[in-house]
C-alpha cells in the first residue's frame, strides 16, 4: 500500500502508547501508596499498613511477565474462583507488555524513516486523533458513571463472573478500593492524552514535499 504508512502506523502508535500507559500504570506503586493514606485504606480494611503493601507488592510482582510463578499472599487468603481470575487478568496485562515493546520496534524505526525519507508528518497527526479519541470517550463515560464503565468494561474483558469478590472469601478485594482503579485509569487517560497531543504537535506542519508544491507557480 502507498500510503501505509498514515493507516496502519498511526494505529501501531495507538496500540503502543495504550500499552504503555497500561504497563506502567500497573507497575507504578507509589499511585497506589499514595491511596493507601489518601482513601485510608487501613481504616477502611482494617490491616495494617505493612501487611496492605505486603499483600499489594506480591499481587504487582505476579502480574510481571517475568514471574513464572503463581499467586500466593502473605496473609490474606484466597478462593478458588479468586485465584482464576487473577490468572485472567495477568494474561491481560502480559498481552499489553508483549505490544509495547512490540509495536515500539515497529512504529519508531518506522516513522523515524517516514519523517527523514518521506518528509512527511501527517501519520503523527492521524495517530494523535485516533490515540486522542478514545480517552476523550471513556473519559465522558467515566465522569457520567464510572460504575458502568467499571463493570462493562469486566464483563467485556472476562467470561465469567469470578471478578465479583466476597470479602470473606478474597479478603484481599478490602485493599483494593474501586476509588483506586478509578485513579488509575484516570491516570492511564492522562499519559494517553499526553501522547495524543505530542502526536499532534509532532504532525502540526506540512510536510516538507507539501511545501515544495505549494512554491510552485
Amino acid at each position: 500500500m502507498k500510503y501505509a504508512h498514515n493507516i496502519i502506523l498511526p494505529i501501531i502508535l495507538t496500540i503502543m502508547v495504550i500499552s504503555g500507559a497500561v504497563t506502567f500504570t500497573v507497575f507504578f506503586t507509589p499511585l497506589y501508596y499514595f491511596d493507601v493514606n489518601a482513601l485510608d485504606i487501613p481504616g477502611q480494611s482494617g490491616y495494617s499498613t505493612d501487611l496492605i503493601y505486603r499483600n499489594y507488592n506480591a499481587l504487582i510482582n505476579y502480574m510481571s511477565i517475568f514471574n513464572r510463578g503463581e499467586l500466593s499472599f502473605p496473609d490474606l487468603a484466597m478462593s478458588a474462583t479468586g485465584k482464576i481470575h487473577f490468572e485472567e487478568v495477568k494474561n491481560i496485562f502480559v498481552i499489553f507488555q508483549i505490544l509495547l515493546p512490540s509495536t515500539a520496534a515497529v512504529a519508531i524505526p518506522w516513522s523515524i524513516y517516514i519523517y527523514r525519507k518521506k518528509h512527511s508528518t501527517i501519520f503523527f497527526r492521524i495517530a494523535g486523533i485516533i490515540t486522542l479519541a478514545l480517552p476523550v470517550c471513556l473519559g465522558i463515560w467515566s465522569a457520567v458513571n464510572f460504575d458502568s464503565l467499571f463493570t462493562s468494561f469486566h464483563k467485556v474483558a472476562f467470561r465469567n463472573d469470578y471478578w465479583l469478590f466476597y470479602p470473606e472469601e478474597d479478603p484481599i478485594i478490602n485493599i483494593l478500593p474501586e476509588d483506586y482503579f478509578m485513579h488509575a485509569f484516570i491516570l492511564i487517560a492522562v499519559i494517553v492524552i499526553g501522547m495524543g497531543i505530542l502526536f499532534l504537535f509532532l504532525g502540526r506542519g506540512k510536510s516538507k514535499k507539501s511545501k515544495r508544491k505549494s512554491k510552485k507557480p
